[in-house]
């Protein structure tokens, strides 16, 4: 059996990684105001860099989103590669007595595995005769052949269709009769250090989100990638994962997210990158192999709201990448001292403001609703009604404050408020857990007046936060 990720200590100089690029790296995230989760760094099979920001870190179980496919491809090559199905059967073969339209009759499993489907779009987020509208269909498997007609021939082209590899997800469960987190652990992941409490998230009708709804740690995503490079898992034959790491699809006309560096190619449930190949989840979730430089960088984070957010995780790793093969020493104390002190960013500016409002409570409603906010000497809390729709947490001064979020069953949050002037007090509330997104609040006062704009962003399986709206303000009550 292959021996998988050292993960004693060991320094970026002697996995033969300048140290200083990875300060450099840290200062770019930081720069650009990245919300970073992790950072795990591993060459010649050894961990160099550990980092999680807190309150992540190294027991935390993330969301992993579109990463899911990838590891939905290598259990569909656990059943090509023992012959139990094929590259060229039709996808229809699979639900037989499903009505669709001719294009579909020719579909294959190769085609969805290199998302050259006939779909343009992911089905599961579409209703009949709408466009997206985020609400997603509970049948996600029946979406596919039933929500939009298939709008161009199969293997005609790219174009990222999310509900693809759900489907494959499901084609595995009905070959193996086994859900996919428990197939898995018995072929590809039985000589894997994966986490035994890792699982994959289920859509309504019970079938597991193939597409992205893999709950894990980077750790796990570590050792599995280290062992895709070395072609070393139980039950994928090294021919499988050589065609699925090879170029299937052109991927030049433009890429998920519009990320450029993902235009290199696709394979099957992989991203081809320059240099090597990649596993790639929305909000940050990346697996990058650069075979030739024996380095493996894996990334968890939120960048769901920050415009070019994946692209600048990405050149944050093409710094760590300058410094590979040189094994100059620097401060790997001091490095090693603010990795261990990292933490989830949040919102600046003064804690309390100097004027009026110091301790306190306020509310006001606003159309469609109301707000209140409470401020007491350590922390804060808010509380936002929008119709019949409730949301509150408590947030930190200039820093974060981990707790429930009321009102959605089963959040838990990161939040911070700051005050950017006297009259307005600026709110992040970040969520972790299955479902990974953020609430931005601005709160400004003129006289009897408030003024609300809240952003919500992210996948999430609620809505109606994202506003602007004004009113009177009631009462200030000191506390």
């Amino acid at each position: 059996m292959m021996n998988g990720i050292d993960w004693t200590n060991c320094s970026p100089c002697e996995a033969g990684i300048r140290s200083e690029s990875i300060s450099e790296a840290l200062d770019f995230l930081e720069s650009h105001m990245i919300p970073m989760h992790s950072l795990l760094v591993i060459r010649g099979g050894k961990a160099a860099v550990e980092a999680y920001w807190e309150p992540y870190h190294a027991r935390t179980l993330h969301r992993m989103f579109s990463v899911t496919k990838s590891l939905v491809s290598l259990a569909a090559g656990v059943l090509v590669s023992d012959g139990r199905i094929s590259l060229d059967d039709k996808v229809l073969d699979f639900f037989l007595g499903t009505a669709v339209p001719d294009r579909f009759r020719i579909l294959t499993l190769r085609h969805m595995l290199s998302m050259r489907t006939c779909h343009s779009r992911a089905s599961h987020k579409l209703v009949p005769g709408s466009s997206y509208t985020g609400s997603y269909s509970d049948d996600w498997v029946g979406s596919f052949f039933r929500t939009i007609d298939g709008d161009h021939q199969p293997g005609t082209f790219f174009s990222y269709d999310d509900t693809a590899a759900h489907v494959v997800g499901a084609i595995v469960e009905k070959v193996s009769r086994m859900d996919l987190i428990s197939f898995m652990r018995s072929t590809f992941l039985k000589d894997v250090s994966f986490s035994q409490d890792a699982y994959i998230m289920k859509e309504g009708t019970g079938v597991s989100k193939g597409n992205s709804g893999l709950m894990a740690r980077p750790r796990d995503l570590a050792e599995l990638a280290y062992r895709v490079g070395k072609r070393s898992l139980h039950g994928v034959s090294g021919e499988y994962i050589d065609e699925a790491l090879s170029f299937q699809a052109d991927t030049s006309e433009g890429t998920q997210d519009g990320v450029s560096a993902f235009r290199h190619g696709y394979g099957y449930f992989f991203w081809l990158i320059d240099g090597g190949w990649a596993m790639y989840g929305n909000g940050g979730q990346l697996v990058l192999s650069y075979p030739d430089e024996d380095l493996l960088v894996v990334t968890t984070a939120d960048v769901q709201a920050i415009q070019g957010g994946t692209g600048s995780i990405m050149d944050a790793v093409q710094i760590i990448r300058k410094g590979v093969g040189n094994k100059e020493v620097g401060d790997e104390k001091a490095l090693m001292d603010r990795i261990s002190s990292l933490s989830l960013i949040h919102v600046s500016g003064s804690p309390v403001p100097s004027g009026a409002w110091r301790y306190g409570c306020l509310s006001a409603a606003v159309d469609g609703g109301s707000i209140s906010i409470s401020l007491g000497k350590e922390e804060g809390r808010i509380s936002i009604v929008r119709g019949s729709h409730r949301i509150g947490f408590i947030f930190g001064y200039c820093r974060n404050a981990a707790g429930p979020v009321e009102g959605i069953a089963g959040y838990t949050a990161a939040a911070s408020g700051a005050w950017k002037e006297d009259d307005t007090l600026v709110i992040l509330s970040q969520f972790m857990g299955e479902e990974i997104g953020s609430l931005s609040v601005r709160v400004s006062i003129q006289g009897e007046m408030i003024t609300v704009t809240s952003k919500l962003c992210g996948e999430l399986s609620f809505t109606g936060f994202s506003f602007t709206a004004e009113g009177g303000m009631q009462e200030w009550t000191e506390e």
